[in-house]
């Protein structure tokens, strides 16, 4: 198993709103395959069904594919401190950045909220009222 550590500065809701090219809900509809691409890092594939988007209403697609560092190819995993992890199911609202690779979470775990019966929990920041966290959001737009 190899460790690969991402550094990143903390950030309000407010900064990762306006950093972010897109924020959207949704449902996890898959997760990998993964792959190392010329020998690096494992990276490893999310698929987001989105049902709403609260920044880049210009996205037109209803399902998205992110990338994340880390994850499983066999015997093999890379585990990233501070990366975003995601289940198969899980409702999600997530702070997204366009890379070189693809779409990527918003400063790791910072960007990645899990959402249930009304409430928004971050690994980071603990959990919030879905909507104060949609107003939060609307107000640095």
């Amino acid at each position: 198993m190899a460790i690969w550590d991402t550094s990143w500065t903390p950030r309000s809701v407010g900064n990762l709103t306006k950093s972010s090219d897109i924020i959207l809900i949704g449902s996890i509809a898959q997760v990998g395959p993964s792959w190392q691409p010329e020998v690096g890092p494992i990276i490893t594939r999310i698929t987001v069904n989105s049902s709403e988007v609260l920044k880049g209403g210009q996205w037109p697609r209803t399902q998205v594919s992110l990338v994340a560092a880390g994850g499983n190819i066999g015997c093999y995993s890379d585990s990233v401190g501070g990366e975003a992890t995601f289940t198969k199911g899980e409702q999600v609202l997530v702070f997204l950045i366009a890379g070189l690779d693809g779409l990527r979470v918003t400063n790791g775990i910072q960007g990645k909220y899990t959402i249930s019966d009304g409430t928004a929990y971050s690994q980071y920041s603990g959990q919030v009222s879905l909507q104060d966290l949609r107003n939060e959001i609307a107000q640095n737009l």
